[in-house]
């Protein structure tokens, strides 16, 4: 398949070329193994929907996230209602696991924010603690963040940050397919 053995730049571009695409491979069979929850992360964040107090708008975009039936470019693309399927930010095909994680030009930096927002917040509480991160699993699936639920002991604080995750993710699919 992948023979790096010719001379000179073609030697250096078909070993690239063999590297990259391993690499690509990898990520994405990691992303598919990721891509589904156990019965009991699916039961748990199914439940998390049915939250009083979570809105309806985004129990709605919890409940198609969580199907996998969220509408991204690369699904309207298949079924004819676009012209490709594209992401607006960065040109990468626009899948749900993009949209919401992988988006080194919007989504991910809306991530990134979020957790070092509450990282400096856990922080002040409690000094010792570490940065918080945040997973795909933790968005998609809204499993427990677990460096934050080791530092914060308190229920009610963890399931608002449950649900802001859920709120940050309705916002992001929003931001992403209103005006284009």
């Amino acid at each position: 398949m992948c023979d790096p053995t010719r001379h000179g730049k073609k030697k250096r571009f078909l070993s690239s070329l063999c590297k990259n695409f391993f690499s690509i491979s990898i990520i994405k069979l990691q992303l598919k193994n990721r891509a589904q929850p156990s019965k009991e992360e699916f039961n748990t964040a199914f439940l998390m929907i049915k939250h009083k107090y979570l809105p309806l708008k985004t129990k709605d975009n919890s409940l198609q996230t969580l199907n996998r039936t969220i509408w991204t470019n690369n699904k309207a693309f298949k079924s004819g209602q676009r012209e490709d399927d594209q992401c607006r930010f960065c040109g990468e095909t626009e899948t749900m696991e993009h949209m919401y994680y992988l988006c080194q030009h919007y989504s991910n930096l809306q991530w990134e924010l979020f957790a070092s927002a509450v990282s400096v917040v856990v922080k002040k509480v409690n000094p010792g603690a570490s940065n918080i991160y945040i997973t795909f699993r933790n968005i998609i699936f809204n499993t427990p963040i677990k460096n934050l639920y080791h530092y914060v002991k308190d229920k009610e604080i963890n399931i608002m940050m449950a649900m802001l995750v859920h709120e940050i993710r309705r916002k992001i699919h929003a931001f992403r397919t209103s005006s284009e």
